[in-house]
């Protein structure tokens, strides 16, 4: 157990969440996610802004492993680690996997995938090891990710090394694999995915919950500290509508879920700067109608789309980055 002097010396109920949050290795963010509410209700609670509901008082203490009478603060607490068990693994959780070993593999592989291109762009060989070997580890990645997801769509990525694979070693294929018809069959397989996962999650989630709200290496979360917008939305649903508050840039990242951040009620700055990066996923961004966007984005098997006009240019919201097997749309409210 860790004992905490600071959760003894604390004279309110904000206050005292604060402390134990910060005592238990969690952000407001993560709390919120936990507890069902946002971001900005947890640090309205810490500064004693408002109070949480009464029914809430005892989510708060099972989370944080104590007592209401030590919530409330009519005994002395001692701080012990928080049970995030649920939270981390059912919930849709802000932690990523800790295993060491899946990064090293990834990298292995990513060196591995580096040595065969340079091989095959330097050395003339009749052996084409570059086009052989990507579409295997497309093949391959699929193939394993379609049976820990259940998931259509990787079933489509499989699909996409099975088709390379066997042209590159002179398989002579019925129809050619162009831009034209990558992009909308991603797109559709993508919604088919999701379409099923909602309407079957006891059958697409083996544990019972439906893998794409949040699995056990999902990552949530978003927050704007000193008017920069961060947001990361990986293997869940991020639908978040933004308080009001000034913004001066931001980064927003989606892979393989859908995010939605409302941003209509926000200020920009006169000239302010977006990082996206969509993977495997969907961004919507809506806007208030006096931001113009400027677009650089690159987009690989995706697009980015523009719904609506702004009805003035106060401000300019420079997007920059890459969506890549995903779609990008940003709305004016």
């Amino acid at each position: 157990m860790i004992d905490n002097t600071e959760t003894n010396n604390t004279d309110t109920l904000g206050k005292r969440i604060m402390a134990l949050r910060k005592a238990a290795g969690m952000t407001q963010e993560q709390v919120a996610e936990h507890l069902g509410v946002s971001p900005q209700a947890v640090s309205k609670w810490e500064n004693d802004v408002s109070c949480p509901d009464v029914t809430m008082i005892p989510r708060i203490a099972q989370l944080f492993n104590v007592s209401t009478d030590e919530l409330l603060g009519l005994k002395a607490s001692t701080v012990r680690p928080a049970d995030t068990s649920s939270y981390s693994h059912g919930n849709g959780g802000c932690c990523k996997s800790s295993s060491a070993t899946q990064g090293i593999g990834f990298g292995l592989l990513l060196i591995v995938l580096g040595i065969a291109y340079l091989v095959s762009r330097n050395i003339n060989t009749t052996f084409n090891i570059w086009g052989i070997l990507w579409p295997t580890v497309l093949l391959g990645l699929g193939i394993a990710s379609t049976l820990e997801h259940r998931s259509v769509f990787f079933l489509g990525v499989a699909g996409v090394g099975f088709y390379y694979l066997l042209s590159n070693l002179g398989q002579k294929m019925p129809f050619e694999m162009s831009w034209g018809i990558a992009i909308p069959v991603a797109l559709i397989l993508f919604g088919v995915d999701m379409v099923l996962k909602k309407l079957l999650p006891s059958f697409f989630d083996r544990d019972g919950r439906q893998h794409w709200d949040g699995g056990k290496n999902a990552v949530r979360s978003f927050s704007c500290e000193n008017g920069f917008v961060s947001c990361s939305s990986v293997f869940c649903e991020n639908i978040l509508n933004a308080e009001t508050c000034d913004i001066t840039g931001g980064r927003i990242k989606t892979a393989f879920g859908h995010c939605v951040l409302d941003l209509s009620a926000c200020t920009f700055a006169p000239e302010t700067h977006f990082s996206i990066e969509t993977s495997f996923g969907s961004l919507e961004l809506i806007l208030p109608r006096n931001v113009r966007v400027n677009s650089s984005v690159e987009a690989a098997f995706g697009g980015v789309e523009t719904k609506g006009h702004p009805d003035s240019a106060d401000a300019i919201l420079n997007l920059c980055g890459s969506t890549a097997f995903g779609a990008t749309q940003i709305r004016y409210n």
